[in-house]
């Protein structure tokens, strides 16, 4: 995003990391604090379609939930993005949640009291027996795993046992898990034939787009969180709505470059142009898909007609066609020997509706 304007709050280009500039999602972060504040714990997985804004609402639990929860301290709570590479083995996966867990302790109000991580933490016993540490200590920990596919791409390293070992725990209540992927997980158990009671997590949180109200805050955010007017004016907002829609990743695009053009003296023309061209395959995709009902209603059943005319306009020939290669088939059969004469002329008789018997 070169030529980026100083002081634009949209932003586009990944996971959203200032909690000023999170918009909306009130209805699933009800979802999740419940889950967490519950008497028992029960974790959930986050399910959307790239881009619909799964890693900026499990960074904004991670780094609000001191706000969100009523007793906060009981909490240890870590991000972890599956796509680094440091979690490729599973030694480097247990080591750096364990780092995750570990930094959530040092800023504990009560951390000079409570015991530390298990340092080294590579295999699953230590890491089992670390989490049981904490949760004698009162604490619940919560694993914020995003990007979840991207463990699947290592079998070698995560298999049936490590999954299994992941669901023991949350079980025993010594872990709780917010995964992000694209699919539900019994989908990626099925994919990858893992039969691991992991993959069966009940707890499926979709996320689509924003609503209409959510989308009306998003275009009004101030130039700075202690401001009360909106960086844009009311057409710029309808305009960016038009654009954008009420997908978070289009919306927030569609925002940046009217910001930009309203600073920096462009015209619509210019936000239309710049916009088609950053939005790319994945607009495309998603009309596509609002265009598939429309195709079903329209476009379909006249083809469906015209097929079904044809086929009536051709089926005479069709079916001497089909009843002329039969015959020679069965004929064949007879003089290779696997048809005797009695039970060749039953089949002829059969095949043009004629009266049974030998001749």
């Amino acid at each position: 995003m070169s030529g980026t304007v100083a002081g634009n709050p949209f932003f586009f280009g990944g996971r959203i990391t200032d909690p000023a500039h999170f918009v909306g999602r009130d209805q699933e972060l009800r979802f999740i604090v419940q889950r967490l504040s519950a008497a028992q714990m029960t974790s959930v997985g986050v399910v959307g379609e790239p881009r619909i804004g799964k890693s900026s609402l499990l960074y904004h639990i991670y780094q609000t939930h001191p706000q969100r929860l009523p007793d906060p301290q009981r909490f240890l709570i870590a991000y972890i993005s599956l796509q680094d590479a440091r979690v490729r083995t599973l030694a480097g996966f247990l080591q750096t949640v364990a780092n995750g867990l570990e930094a959530a302790r040092s800023r504990h109000p009560r951390a000079a009291s409570l015991p530390s991580w298990t340092s080294p933490c590579c295999d699953l016993i230590t890491f089992r027996q670390a989490l049981q540490t904490m949760t004698d200590a009162g604490l619940r920990c919560v694993l914020c795993l995003d990007e979840f596919e991207a463990l699947l791409e290592a079998p070698q390293e995560f298999d049936d046992a490590f999954f299994d070992a992941l669901r023991a725990a949350m079980d025993d209540q010594v872990v709780m898990l917010i995964v992000a992927s694209a699919r539900p997980l019994n989908y990626y158990g099925s994919r990858y034939r893992l039969v691991s009671r992991f993959f069966n997590l009940g707890n499926t949180l979709p996320l689509e787009d924003l609503t209409e109200d959510e989308a009306r805050a998003l275009v009004r955010l101030p130039l700075d969180p202690a401001g009360s007017q909106p960086a844009l004016g009311v057409a710029d907002q309808a305009l960016a709505l038009e654009l954008g829609g009420r997908h978070p990743f289009l919306l927030q695009m569609a925002a940046y470059y009217v910001f930009e053009a309203q600073v920096t003296g462009r015209d619509a023309a210019w936000i239309r142009a710049q916009f088609q061209r950053q939005a790319g395959d994945h607009r495309g995709f998603r009309v596509s898909l609002k265009r598939l009902p429309i195709w079903f209603l329209t476009t379909a059943p006249a083809g469906i007609g015209r097929l079904a005319g044809w086929l009536g306009a051709t089926w005479d020939a069709s079916r001497n066609w089909f009843v002329g290669a039969i015959i020679i088939i069965v004929v064949v059969l007879a003089l290779l020997g696997r048809l005797t004469i009695p039970a060749l002329w039953s089949w002829i008789a059969a095949i043009l509706g004629i009266g049974g018997g030998q001749p």
